[in-house]
């Protein structure tokens, strides 16, 4: 055997040699990492988080800078968690506990969001929990707003940006817990919660009439009518969703009966509360076009009456002596 055949022989076997070393080296580095356990990356391969959206709204005005979201959320999980705000990202890089700087602006313009049962403090070890969330976003484009639960493993939830549009006038120097300087309010045991909160003229931009191909035109008034709009805060307390169908606002002096605007109405700046559905709690109006030359008739004799989806019965609040 010449020195040139041995050479071939050597580099060929140290060729077999490195292939298979570098197998092996995949083959390792492929393989997932197990715990002592024999189980997942967790040692858990049951492991699971869930987090399911109850009901939001998306609020928005032109005197701030971001839009926020005040969601209801709820986090299930076979192991138990260690829940904090820290823990709550979303897809613009806001952590859940530094909104310090958008509560600031909002209660420059009367909105108290720690009065509207937000969690701020949370800090709890479970595998059970029900949130309420304040989300703050930028103004952009985006139809979506990912969120991110950096627990064991991490969770993402979606809020659509199209639906649940709100304003917030709604939230503007009320505290859903008080009863002071409201007109009425109305309680069902195990069922509903409702308050008046006051009743107003109201002065709007533009009103909004959706048509049944989707289309949107805008509604106008004689210039002899007036937009009422009846304040709700609404709150279940039961299982099954609240359901304002159908109010009529009755000025008894005139003889004059207005039927609510239905669903299909929006007045720009301001929520219409007709046939949502509230899981949890939810503010609004019920709008009424009154025909009037009187200036003096929204301090007239009047009476509300609205019909809820839970009972067959119309309830009557007389809302102005």
């Amino acid at each position: 055997m010449n020195k040139e055949t041995l050479f071939n022989i050597t580099i060929g076997f140290i060729g077999v040699l490195f292939f298979v070393s570098l197998i092996s080296t995949l083959i390792v580095w492929l393989q997932p990492s197990m715990n002592p356990n024999g189980n997942g990356p967790n040692g858990d391969d049951n492991e699971q988080i869930t987090i399911i959206i109850n009901e939001y709204r998306l609020y928005e005005d032109e005197r701030l800078n971001f839009r926020f979201i005040l969601a209801d959320i709820t986090m299930t999980a076979t192991q138990q968690q260690q829940v904090t705000m820290n823990k709550f990202v979303t897809s613009q890089q806001v952590r859940l506990d530094q909104v310090s700087v958008y509560l600031e602006d909002l209660k420059e313009l009367g909105i108290d969001i720690a009065q509207h049962d937000v969690d701020f403090d949370i800090d709890e070890r479970t595998n059970n929990i029900d949130l309420k969330l304040f989300v703050p976003l930028r103004i952009n484009e985006s139809s979506t707003l990912t969120v991110y639960f950096q627990g064991d493993e991490e969770v993402i939830f979606l809020f659509d940006l199209s639906k649940n549009n709100d304003t917030i006038e709604g939230l503007i120097n009320m505290d859903p817990n008080g009863d002071d300087d409201i007109i009425d309010q109305i309680v069902v045991d195990d069922l509903y919660r409702i308050k008046i909160i006051d009743v107003t003229e109201i002065a709007y931009k533009e009103i909004l009439e959706t048509l049944p191909d989707g289309s949107t035109q805008e509604m106008v008034l004689p210039s002899t009518a007036k937009l009422i709009g009846v304040r709700l805060n609404i709150e279940s307390l039961g299982n099954q969703p609240i359901i304002v169908e159908a109010a009529r606002f009755r000025i008894v002096e005139e003889n004059q009966t207005a039927l609510a605007f239905d669903k299909t109405i929006k007045v720009t700046g301001f929520h219409n509360i007709v046939s949502q559905e509230v899981y949890n709690t939810a503010d609004g109006f019920v709008f009424f076009d009154i025909y009037s030359t009187d200036e003096s008739f929204i301090r007239q004799l009047s009476e509300f009456e609205f019909k809820l989806n839970v009972s067959d019965q119309w309830i009557r609040r007389r809302v102005i002596e």
